[in-house]
């Protein structure tokens, strides 16, 4: 189970746990993505990526998940079921055993999309793979940029 995240509130890097925050000094940290939605999700908003275990509809547009009402949160608000937010399952790259959750808020999905397809091009799995995280300095809201930063090594791997 994952008790901490990753939050980018303020465009600053902060860890959460159940009894503190942490501000980190960093502008760009090394991760590595060791997992994703678990269920259905899409990496284009059209259809569901083919890797989803349990894929809900052929076409995001379509699912009845994406429709307004499909939930109902606690405060009685009738939203969609299916959120415009990814959830990633993160380690530091320096720290491979402590597992954070970073959830990827809509402004910076395209440049998610656009780093998973590049490493899917080169048949480079995220898992083996550092990422850069870092903020775009060209906003003035959190928007998280991502960037190959190398391969782990073989002894963060196992």
């Amino acid at each position: 189970m994952i008790s901490s995240r990753l939050s980018i509130k303020d465009s600053r890097f902060h860890i959460v746990s159940q009894d503190k925050t942490e501000t980190l000094e960093q502008t760009s940290l090394d991760v590595v993505i060791v997992g994703a939605n678990p269920d259905c999700y899409s990496l284009d908003g059209i259809t569901p990526n083919k890797n989803s275990a349990l894929i809900q509809s052929d076409v995001c547009a379509l699912c009845s998940q994406n429709s307004w009402g499909s939930r109902v949160t606690p405060q009685g608000f009738k939203v969609k079921a299916c959120s415009d937010i990814k959830r990633l399952a993160i380690t530091f790259a320096d720290k491979p055993k402590e597992i954070y959750l970073l959830q990827v808020t809509p402004s910076s999905l395209k440049s998610l999309n656009a780093y998973q397809k590049t490493l899917s091009m080169r048949g480079i799995a995220p898992e083996i793979s550092k990422t850069t995280l870092s903020f775009d300095t060209e906003v003035t809201f959190p928007k998280l940029k991502f960037k190959f930063g190398g391969l782990v090594s073989k002894d963060a791997q196992s």
